[in-house]
């Protein structure tokens, strides 16, 4: 209901905007240890002296969508899904769960990008971009994700053509100043494990200043 609400809310001009659907998950600690479904999850994040709570895992997500105010477009974001992982499935499937369902209300007509850690996009997730034409992913990635040139040209030689090029180092990336921002980007082409033999764009971004190290996004 809330994603037919919000999909209805677009002005007709604003159609033509992608929405968004985000996939995260969020560690609510509990006291005690009588809750059900409560057990020892690892968060990074964790105020407590430890990498690790007591409590309850929820896997979230809000769909974004456009609309206008004070003439300019506005995303404006609401939950649409909730799950409570009981470890009788993963996270990536309840994620790809909520996804899918969002997408099926949703339907063939706009255009949807899908954002994520890089946690997410592998397996089920992953093969969301597959399942729907209409739909596209943004995902943070590791920094030492491998990355793969595309494959070179047949040369006429007797064996299995290659399917991918030489390993592609993240730091020999070439990074250009956008006009705004406070950051530098580079885009390329790449190959990647998560999706066998699919060309994907590598986009690298870093401080203008030159502090921090560089992060990874594949769209």
């Amino acid at each position: 209901v809330n994603v037919s609400k919000a999909v209805q809310a677009v002005p007709g001009s604003l159609e033509e905007q992608p929405l968004f659907l985000s996939i995260d998950d969020t560690m609510v600690e509990k006291s005690g240890k009588h809750f059900e479904l409560c057990s020892k999850l690892y968060a990074h994040a964790a105020h407590n002296g430890s990498n690790y709570l007591n409590g309850h895992c929820m896997v979230s997500l809000p769909l974004s969508f456009p609309v206008y105010q004070n003439g300019k477009i506005l995303y404006l974001s609401v939950p649409v899904g909730y799950r409570l992982w009981d470890k009788k499935k993963s996270k990536l499937a309840l994620a790809a769960e909520l996804a899918a369902q969002a997408m099926k209300t949703i339907g063939p007509q706009r255009q949807v990008i899908l954002l994520c850690g890089s946690w997410y996009p592998k397996a089920e997730v992953a093969a969301l971009v597959e399942q729907f034409e209409n739909l596209e992913m943004v995902c943070n990635a590791r920094g030492d994700t491998a990355l793969y040139g595309l494959a070179p040209a047949r040369t006429g030689k007797r064996g299995r053509p290659r399917k991918r090029g030489e390993r592609i180092l993240l730091d020999k990336i070439a990074l250009n100043k956008p006009q705004n921002g406070d950051w530098l980007i580079g885009i390329m082409p790449v190959i990647t494990n998560l999706w066998k033999d699919k060309v994907v764009y590598a986009l690298v971004t870093a401080p203008k200043n030159g502090k921090g190290s560089r992060r990874l996004f594949l769209c």
